[in-house]
């Protein structure tokens, strides 16, 4: 097992490097694009930083002759890419980056308790504009925010830093988490409000775009739970 770790300077450099590596017949395990605010979260487990704005990590299993001719050709694509440096992360510093990302969330939630965690999904060849989005909207309300791109399916965990600054961002908040939302759908996905403060909660699709099959679930919620008890209202479409 190993990591290769590469950083850039722009989005649009890492983008296209992750879209080769998409596009190639190289079978990585894991294919990671965060940005720097996501990094320096985790800088204890490949310190010193590296430098750059956006930083690929992929992961790499199979026999040792597999792994080497991957790390060489991964490599080599991303310095014609404009990659920074290209690292190997092995054996503790491979197992402790990993690690360090799995615990993302819950440090998100000791370093900053009212912080916005989403997870959007999307089309797989949309990771790099997504992020983007996400970020360009995070700089409009004057906040921070760490993003964790798995590139490999679509999927973005954004964890929105708010701070003491709740109450006047609110309805700023809301709108994001809207706007958010509606990319994700335009863009064959969803997004899905995993942790938030109650004031934002109550007012936002938490679950979603409901879809069309939200009346099956419904008509099951019905089936087993005729009276209404179970966890009233905590699913989505309001079930």
């Amino acid at each position: 097992m190993a990591t290769l770790f590469l950083p850039f300077t722009g989005l649009k450099e890492a983008g296209s490097f992750v879209e080769k590596i998409l596009k190639s017949q190289l079978l990585p395990a894991s294919i990671e694009m965060l940005n720097g605010a996501a990094l320096r979260q985790i800088q204890e487990a490949l310190a010193p930083l590296p430098k750059g704005n956006y930083f690929v990590a992929i992961g790499l299993e199979g026999v040792t002759e597999s792994v080497d001719r991957q790390v060489s050709e991964m490599g080599e694509m991303g310095r014609k890419d404009g990659a920074l440096e290209v690292a190997t992360l092995l054996s503790e510093r491979h197992q402790a980056f990993w690690k360090s990302l799995q615990d993302l969330p819950e440090k998100m939630s000791k370093v900053s308790p009212n912080h916005l965690a989403l997870k959007s999904s999307f089309l797989i060849s949309k990771g790099a504009d997504m992020l983007g989005y996400h970020e360009t909207l995070v700089r409009d309300l004057g906040a921070d925010c760490a993003l964790v791109c798995h590139c490999g399916n679509g999927i973005l965990y954004s964890y929105v830093l708010v701070g003491d600054e709740l109450p006047s961002k609110k309805n700023a908040l809301i709108e994001f988490v809207e706007k958010l939302t509606t990319l994700a759908v335009k863009n064959e996905g969803n997004l899905v409000v995993e942790s938030s403060p109650l004031a934002i909660k109550e007012k936002v699709a938490v679950w979603g775009h409901p879809r069309g099959d939200l009346r099956i679930v419904r008509r099951l919620k019905e089936e087993i739970d005729p009276a209404g008890i179970l966890n009233p209202g905590r699913f989505v479409g309001g079930i």
